[in-house]
């Protein structure tokens, strides 16, 4: 029998919150909310069932990197070797060339945090609703996002990532 190495390496970036407020604020929640008005809208034209979307969980928590740095430590299997946060501004990623540009910059941005959004959820939603429906919930959750992009809207929504490099004990 083959002897198991111990050591390994291992570097992650998930989504996170900057500190130890509330977790509860933020682009992560923004995001959520339109996916469940997505739904909603669903149910009123007779798409989905009320009862699938009121027994639907999507099990999402944002840490602080203090919270990260706690969880590793305590169950002690790795050596955190770098924890470092970065925030990324929807306006950073799609910037508008200019103030007509209101057209171009809402169509990508859009689609950039569906994007975003339809990573982290497809395979919950998927398994809750069927794939038949994934198109149409996206294509609703843009057509939301959209105006929501604009002058008045959330140009400068950012969110922080974490990013951590690990070494096995």
């Amino acid at each position: 029998m083959k002897k198991l190495q111990k050591e390994g390496r291992m570097v992650l970036t998930f989504c996170g919150r900057a500190d130890d407020a509330s977790p509860s604020r933020g682009m992560h929640c923004f995001m959520w909310g339109l996916l469940a008005e997505a739904l909603r809208d669903m149910v009123s034209q007779g798409k989905i069932e009320e009862e699938k979307v009121d027994s639907f969980n999507m099990p999402l928590y944002v840490p602080s990197p203090s919270e990260v740095r706690s969880v590793i430590l305590n169950e002690g299997s790795f050596i955190i070797n770098r924890l470092e946060t970065f925030e990324v501004t929807s306006g950073k990623a799609f910037p508008r060339k200019d103030e007509d540009d209101d057209d171009d910059y809402m169509i990508t941005g859009s689609k950039n945090t569906v994007n975003f959004m339809r990573a982290i959820s497809e395979s919950l939603v998927v398994s809750h609703f069927g794939k038949e429906i994934i198109e149409e919930l996206h294509k609703r959750c843009r057509e939301i996002i959209a105006p929501r992009l604009s002058r008045e809207g959330s140009r400068k929504t950012k969110h922080l990532s974490i990013v951590i490099s690990m070494t096995r004990r």
